[in-house]
């Protein structure tokens, strides 16, 4: 038992404590606000989920290659926003345009045909969905015009269709 040790220790103790506190509230100096310009493209993947896309004439069946298929491209973009319409006979945009790929796919390993209120394949409501999400402006508002959102939109846009090709619901 030593006065020094007892000494030492309480100095640590109070360095520590201290060092905690300064940690805790996350200090941050050198910030510098800068405006970033970003090129690229928006895309949004329309992706069918009717029962048909369950078929297994493509290994292992049409909505998992599809899925695959936009993982791959997912992972050769860099920077461009990307976005998902859903649909069925109904359709939705099932995530707006985001940079945050892993979101995305999180997104997409969920999905199930299932989960559609309705069946059917109705490809123009997608494609109007995703012109929607793209633009940011309701097609079919006739009395307010078309409504624009504060966020810039790309120059380049671009619709990914996913489909088995079977349109039963479109005009």
């Amino acid at each position: 038992h030593s006065d020094r040790k007892q000494l030492l220790r309480a100095v640590f103790m109070i360095l520590a404590t201290a060092m905690f506190l300064i940690a805790l509230a996350q200090p941050r100096w050198g910030q510098v606000h800068r405006t970033i310009q970003r090129t690229g493209l928006d895309i949004v993947f329309a992706l069918d989920l009717s029962r048909s896309m369950l078929e297994r004439d493509v290994t292992p069946s049409r909505m998992e290659a599809a899925k695959k298929e936009i993982d791959t491209t997912l992972g050769l973009l860099d920077g461009d926003r990307v976005g998902l319409v859903v649909f069925t006979a109904v359709s939705f945009a099932h995530s707006p345009l985001t940079s945050d790929y892993g979101a995305l796919l999180f997104y997409l390993r969920k999905l199930k045909p299932d989960q559609m209120p309705m069946g059917g394949t109705s490809v123009g409501r997608a494609i109007q969905d995703a012109t929607e999400l793209l633009t940011g402006a309701e097609l079919n508002d006739k009395e307010q015009g078309a409504k624009t959102s504060d966020f810039k939109r790309a120059k380049n846009q671009l619709i990914v269709l996913i489909t088995d090709g079977e349109d039963h619901e479109s005009d």
